[in-house]
């Protein structure tokens, strides 16, 4: 490997490159950083950074055996993405829960192990599954419902406003019942005609003494 000195003190090793400050450049003869290299790098065994990693926008960590999307991490000037062209799918895993929420620490998702999964709105809980089956905490819309209705209690026949209520929750026949204890009725509000009366058991009747039994009108 041949080694020259030139001028403006920088050491040129073939294609690498040690400039006044130390910095090293490998395809680059004015290196930027400590470390400068112009090519690609492939490193066997664990790298350790302790200090933060740039990626620059558009830039992408690729997860694979190339840089095609099987995973890749990267970020645009507006939104970060988490890519997955891997053929069965993707997954993110925690240990416990995993949680999604805003920047500002808004929550959105919620996943506990073994547990409930709780969707939020404006950070309130609104849907969480349970052992039994869901709750929801607000109004469930939806455009059609399947199922058996036989858990829904208190009703109220009011807010019905519109469909069909199936022939089976009334019979075709009401129950037959005794009106012998209804009294007062006014006669204004009964229509038809009342039925032939039967007075041969009346007794005691309270006649008046100016009653006229020979009027025809009552035969």
């Amino acid at each position: 490997m041949s080694r020259a000195r030139d001028t403006a003190g920088i050491i040129q090793y073939n294609k690498i490159t040690v400039d006044s400050n130390n910095a090293v450049g490998i395809g680059s003869s004015i290196p930027d950083c400590k470390l400068d290299i112009n090519g690609g790098l492939r490193v066997v065994g664990v790298s350790t950074f302790e200090d933060s990693v740039l990626v620059p926008y558009d830039k992408k960590l690729n997860f694979g055996s190339s840089t095609g999307q099987e995973g890749q991490l990267y970020a645009s000037t507006e939104y970060f993405y988490i890519n997955s062209g891997a053929s069965n799918g993707m997954y993110i895993q925690g240990n416990g829960f995993v949680n999604i929420r805003s920047d500002g620490g808004i929550d959105m998702f919620r996943g506990t192990e073994n547990g409930s999964v709780q969707l939020y709105y404006n950070d309130a809980e609104k849907f969480q599954t349970t052992g039994g089956g869901v709750d929801i905490t607000g109004v469930a819309t939806a455009t059609s419902f399947s199922g058996s209705g036989s858990g829904l209690s208190s009703l109220n026949a009011s807010q019905l406003s519109s469909g069909t209520i199936p022939d089976a929750r009334f019979p075709s026949t009401l129950p037959s019942a005794s009106g012998a204890n209804l009294t007062n009725l006014p006669s204004s509000q009964l229509t038809g005609a009342l039925p032939a009366l039967d007075g041969s058991a009346l007794t005691n009747l309270n006649i008046p003494a100016s009653f006229d039994w020979r009027d025809s009108s009552l035969f």
